[in-house]
């Protein structure tokens, strides 16, 4: 059993609404999502990037503690009591389905845990850069873990696309305090 957004979606045309999880969305393109943050990051640079971060990390808590309460994989993880590894192995087809790239891996070690993304969207539309770009998946895969966890969870950035590595990868770890 996967969870997919074909399965859950929802099209409401004469409400003019999208949902999905009972939550109401929007379908936004490469090039208005590259702007948004491109226009971001010259306005207020690494500031900016801190609030996209920010941003980011507290949607996606508040998204994934909604997908637990109202999916079907929500639903089975209470029934058959899923640990993390099992939740994650679920949910982790949606990265692709919202078009972020693909997670090629997840590792877990103690209460630290390593995501390596391939065709992420952040770096792909970010032109070649010395440092890591990609902030908003950043945020989001900090909220994930924090909701996972049950914890403030952090995310650092250690390969970035943009940077001229293979794939983007992801260290999430406790927050320090």
């Amino acid at each position: 059993m996967e969870i997919g957004l074909a399965k859950e979606m929802k099209f409401e045309r004469g409400k003019g609404e999208i949902n999905l999880f009972r939550m109401r969305h929007i379908f936004m393109d490469e090039i208005l999502f590259t702007s948004i943050l491109n226009e971001f990051e010259r306005e207020g640079g690494v500031m900016s990037q801190a609030r996209v971060y920010m941003a980011c990390k507290k949607a996606a808590k508040r998204y994934f503690e909604n997908l637990l309460a109202n999916s079907e994989v929500g639903n089975l993880m209470r029934k058959f009591g899923w640990g993390r590894v099992e939740l994650v192995r679920q949910v982790q087809p949606l990265w692709s389905d919202y078009g972020f790239g693909v997670i090629e891996s997840i590792s877990f070690k103690g209460d630290c845990v390593t995501v390596s993304i391939r065709n992420n969207i952040n770096a792909r539309t970010h032109e070649h850069s010395s440092t890591p770009v990609c902030y908003f998946a950043q945020g989001v895969l900090a909220g994930i873990a924090s909701e996972i966890y049950n914890a403030n969870y952090d995310c650092e950035e250690v390969k970035c696309i943009a940077m001229g590595d293979t794939h983007c990868e992801f260290l999430l770890s406790p927050a320090k305090k």
